[in-house]
């Protein structure tokens, strides 16, 4: 894709690799956890400039619905020029060719605050947004443990789960977990889990096996006596905010807390959209304090 801008400069859209792939990780620094499908760079060819970056992280809504998770930055000296928008168009014109329905932009603490308004003005629309709190892990231990408790006792909930540290033979299994339900291409995702792998120690992420079978992964780690979730999901089957979802979470978070204190977490953050009312109840309980607040923007295609 090319146009040109007001000062007549030739500008081409094309995927980022080498030294332009470099340069669009530096303006697109990766999430924890979460791989882009592509990253594309806009700019001139001669000579080769990068005046801007985007990227797609495939996303599965809980309703197996495909989205694209778009990243888009331009050079602040750069702006105004016609980049951003060629940027956004070749993304959509890649997230139509892979079948994608829908685009969504989760505004990051990094992001300059002007760019939700360049993607309102191109049609997103607001969506709820994504809340970060941190607790005492103390205080989130002494919430959890006594619905655990209650899950077993009254429903026999709990009976036939554990917890095992994230490794092999079920890597693979989870990076497929991860894939489908928070996002990420496969191969990205596996090179992630065995990155975490080798981090053994500060990264205490766990398994949650159900009768032999994987049900559940956390990811998260301990740096300074502060616990980060990163990452949490439960597989299909057990979703659905009923009794076995319910289990299947408190074990995951309660195992691993207690855990965390006895290695000596003072406090731990975690995210949750804000319609999501299990976690706000769980925020709610612990005393959690709102650290972060970012808008949710989203655009059908």
């Amino acid at each position: 894709m090319i146009t040109a801008n007001p000062e007549g400069t030739e500008l081409t859209v094309r995927r980022a690799a080498g030294g332009e792939l470099r340069a669009a990780l530096m303006l697109l620094p990766p999430a924890p956890g979460v791989r882009p499908d592509f990253h594309l760079v806009a700019g001139p060819r001669q000579p080769a400039l990068v005046h801007g970056a985007a990227s797609m992280i495939p996303l599965l809504t809980p309703r197996g619905e495909r989205q694209g998770g778009v990243r888009l930055h331009v050079a602040p000296g750069l702006r105004q020029r016609g980049c951003g928008s060629l940027l956004l168009a070749a993304v959509r014109a890649e997230a139509a060719r892979q079948g994608i329905r829908a685009l969504t932009y989760q505004a990051a603490a990094q992001d300059d605050p002007s760019l939700g308004d360049f993607l309102r003005r191109r049609g997103f629309v607001p969506q709820a947004a994504h809340l970060t709190f941190e607790a005492e892990t103390a205080a989130l231990v002494g919430v959890l443990a006594p619905l655990r408790e209650q899950l077993r006792r009254t429903r026999g909930l709990g009976c036939g789960m554990t917890i095992v540290p994230l490794g092999e033979p079920w890597l693979e299994a989870a990076a497929r977990l991860h894939s489908a339900a928070i996002g990420g291409t496969l191969p990205a995702v596996l090179t992630h889990l065995r990155e975490r792998v080798g981090r053994r120690g500060a990264d205490d992420s766990a398994l949650l096996l159900v009768d032999g079978k994987l049900g559940g992964m956390v990811l998260h780690q301990t740096v300074a006596g502060l616990t980060c979730i990163d990452a949490r999901v439960v597989s299909p089957e057990l979703r659905g905010g009923g009794a076995a979802s319910g289990a299947a979470n408190l074990e995951l978070l309660g195992e691993r807390l207690e855990r965390a204190v006895q290695q000596g977490s003072q406090r731990c953050r975690f995210s949750c959209l804000s319609d999501n009312q299990q976690t706000l109840k769980l925020a709610a309980r612990s005393h959690a304090t709102l650290v972060a607040e970012e808008r949710v923007l989203t655009l059908a295609l």
